[in-house]
């Protein structure tokens, strides 16, 4: 198939002279990583060549752009191609990532469909843009999701460990009885750990079904009895994954002298214990989750539960296409008898739709294909069961309602204990679900009022000084107003006020998201000492918790902090997106200087 009509995550776009190196160096390492990525060919671009290469980028969430010293100055021919390629990523609103390279400026004039690029943002390239931790940054303004790792560790160790290489001057493999044996002993081995794999999603589906029949009401097991079988399902699945075996050291000496690679063949251990990882993992998911809360409806736990089942019955069928995707060098069927007769019906989970072992390379790389695409497909349905998840009010809602009115104080002008009692009297005594809504709104009514006349009051003005912008900010954290504050803080940036410069676009980045991490505040990181880079810390980073406790201000954070090493909770903003981080911060060294997010003598109205 070419390349140009597979589908993409990522399209880099590039110009050979300076921006080659990097481009092949950043197709490689997403590869690595599990994403589909189309790396641009300058020689390509011609005939009909160029409407595929749009089809490409129309396909492709993601458009890195590799920017070298004077990478843009020929886009002011209307034909450059690299000026085409961003017409067109932008034509189609694309994601746009620029990688600027060192000593790249852009020219004082682009054309005007182009001339956006100059506002977007990327991570910093510097001499060390080849390293990993370069490609981390880069990471976070992507908005594909790679392929599952495990499958890709899978795909290697499998492919690499029973991929035997047809000597040269043989029609037939295996043809000698040592080679006969390599084969025996090669597949033995692999049989070995695949078994478990297969015996722990057996018991995995097991699980789930469980737990269907528990949500549906269709077991008189209590929820107490539930979380002891699926707990038991997962210690055997966790007992499985430490049962895998390693390449014992006679078969290692062995594959030596054969056309195994022996330290990809190694890695089969280790890949196969990820997926019982995922698989238990996902369980202690069902069960603090689906099982032990009340808060989703059970139609949407049913389709957690669905999703959760069709991946591994996808699992089981890519497990399948892998193995027998390793055995398209054995020509000689003889070798295969015993897998086909014996091994493979034994494999109840991998081998449950009795597929067709088939020596068509081909068609088994569309078949891998065909079920990476339905792993997507499932998911984006799962998302829609989301969206219409949150178009409920349910009881949880009401009380994640309550614990958010619990933190606010006197400033929002609201009885907030008054509150308190009511909401739950309402969760105590109501029966129907209107009667919740209509309670709620009543409540929500009174806090929007409240907030209404605290806005009011501090409406932020073009004509404060930022140190009143950022005092009006907190004050509307406080209250529970992210809005609000996220209009204080934005005029704080345009303040270029060196002294909350760094704070404010974080701040104002918080505020945005607070209430999705229900994070009440923190502090941030404005200073370094002596202007020095801290060793824990950046400028910008939000610490909201230290020693395990949550600090919303200076003085809590203070009170937290203790002599010696203080390990630390941090939030950290790129470009697009957000990281919540774990450091640790020597109270000896490298002293900061912090602004608070959170004001505890905010004023009633």
């Amino acid at each position: 198939m070419p390349e140009y009509r597979k589908k993409y995550d990522v399209f880099i776009s590039y110009r050979r002279e300076g921006g080659s190196e990097t481009a092949k160096h950043l197709h490689d390492s997403l590869t690595a990583r599990g994403y589909s990525v189309f790396l641009d060919v300058e020689s390509l671009r011609n005939g009909p060549f160029n409407t595929a290469l749009y089809d490409v980028i129309d396909s492709s969430k993601d458009f890195l752009l590799i920017l070298p010293p004077n990478g843009l100055d020929r886009c002011a021919d209307e034909g450059d191609w690299v000026r085409l390629e961003i017409e067109r990523a932008l034509s189609r609103k694309k994601n746009i990532v620029p990688v600027r390279l060192k000593g790249f400026e852009f020219p004082a004039s682009l054309p005007e469909s182009i001339d956006n690029i100059r506002m977007l943002n990327g991570p910093s390239a510097t001499e060390v843009e080849y390293y990993d931790a370069y490609v981390d940054r880069l990471e976070a303004f992507l908005q594909s999701r790679p392929r599952r790792k495990w499958k890709l560790y899978l795909a290697i160790a499998l492919v690499a460990a029973l991929g035997f290489g047809i000597y040269h001057f043989l029609t037939t493999y295996p043809l000698t009885r040592a080679q006969h044996n390599q084969v025996s002993s090669a597949i033995s081995y692999s049989i070995l750990n695949l078994s478990k794999v297969d015996n722990a999603g057996s018991q995995y589906l097991k699980a789930l079904d469980r737990s269907r029949q528990y949500i549906e009401g269709k077991t008189t097991d209590s929820k107490a009895s539930i979380l002891y079988q699926i707990t038991s399902y997962q210690n055997s699945i966790d007992q499985l994954a430490n049962s895998l075996t390693s390449l014992p050291d006679s078969l290692k000496r062995d594959l030596m002298s054969s056309p195994f690679d022996v330290g990809e063949f190694e890695a089969m251990k280790p890949a196969l214990a990820g997926v019982m990882a995922e698989y238990s993992g996902n369980l202690t998911q069902i069960k603090d989750v689906l099982i032990s809360s009340d808060g989703l409806r059970a139609e949407h736990k049913i389709d957690y539960i669905n999703l959760l089942e069709s991946w591994a019955e996808l699992d089981a069928e890519l497990l399948f296409y892998i193995f027998n995707e390793s055995l398209l060098p054995v020509t000689n069927d003889n070798a295969l008898k015993s897998l086909k007769n014996e091994m493979l019906p034994e494999l109840h989970f991998i081998y449950g739709k009795r597929l067709d072992l088939t020596h068509d390379g081909t068609a088994l790389k569309g078949k891998e294909e065909a079920v990476y695409q339905q792993y997507d497909r499932q998911l984006d349905d799962y998302q829609e069961s989301l969206d219409r998840e949150a178009a409920y009010t349910d009881a949880q809602s009401i009380q994640q309602e309550l614990a958010f009115i619990r933190t606010l104080g006197a400033s929002k002008g609201v009885d907030t204990g008054e509150i308190e009692a009511r909401l739950q009297r309402l969760l105590e005594e109501s029966e129907k679900l209107d009667e919740l809504r209509g309670a709620y709104s009543e409540m929500s009514d009174e806090l929007k009022e409240s907030r209404q006349r605290l806005y009011d009051k501090y409406k932020p003005l073009e004509d404060d000084e930022a140190w009143l912008l950022w005092g009006k900010g907190v004050k509307f954290l406080t209250a529970g107003m992210p809005s609000a504050a996220s209009e204080s803080f934005s005029l704080c940036m345009q303040k270029n006020d060196p002294d909350y410069q760094v704070a404010s676009v974080s701040a104002q980045r918080f505020s945005e998201v607070c209430t999705t991490l229900e994070i009440g505040g923190g502090v941030v990181v404005c200073l370094y000492e002596d202007g020095l880079p801290h060793q824990a810390v950046e400028l910008g980073d939000i610490i909201y918790a230290v020693n395990g406790t949550s600090v919303n201000n200076v003085s809590e954070y203070s009170a937290a902090l203790r002599e010696g090493i203080n390990p630390v909770s941090v939030l950290r903003f790129g470009a697009t997106d957000y990281a919540l981080l774990d450091a640790a911060i020597d109270s000896s060294l490298g002293r900061l200087a912090l602004l608070g997010l959170n004001d505890e003598a905010a004023e009633a109205d």
